[in-house]
């Protein structure tokens, strides 16, 4: 890890970026705040040593993680809601690539139906990958009997 000195060189520079931009209300801590973070980050990274759970990979990345996020700034609810929408749009892309590949796993299904498998053909319904008329016939008659399937239509049914 970095010493004190050099965290604290990271914090102001922190700062001056957004000074530059006329951005200061954008800082969340003081560097009083900031030190303590990084000890507390420290002695985290401490007892993972010694407990040896994690592959100092893990710690590492652990600490840098926990470095940016005490710099990260605060941002406005616009953007908030264009970073929101922005992930919304690359998930429901990803989902769309994925779908014909869900939908052929999706005939692999049988009954009786376990747990994983209401959990799965939940999850490809709230993802638009499948809809209930490509239910085989079989899983559509069991599904339709499971309490998630009431909770689905009851969703349909309230816009969701």
């Amino acid at each position: 890890m970095k010493t004190n000195e050099e965290y604290l060189q990271d914090y102001y520079n922190r700062i001056n970026e957004f000074s530059k931009k006329g951005e200061s209300w954008r800082l969340t801590i003081t560097p009083e705040e900031f030190l303590k973070g990084i000890e507390e980050i420290r002695s985290r990274c401490i007892n993972a040593r010694k407990r040896n759970e994690f592959p100092e990979s893990w710690i590492k990345n652990s600490e840098g993680a926990g470095v940016v996020l005490l710099l990260q700034g605060k941002i406005t609810l616009e953007e908030a809601r264009a970073q929101s929408a922005k992930s919304r749009k690359e998930r429901e892309k990803n989902f769309a690539k994925e779908a014909p590949a869900i939908q052929e796993e999706l005939k692999t299904i049988q009954t009786p139906l376990n747990f994983l498998d209401v959990v799965h053909i939940l999850r490809w319904f709230g993802r638009k990958q499948i809809t209930l008329e490509m239910l085989p016939k079989e899983v559509f008659d069991e599904f339709i009997k499971t309490a998630q399937y009431e909770i689905f239509i009851k969703g349909k049914k309230n816009g969701k």
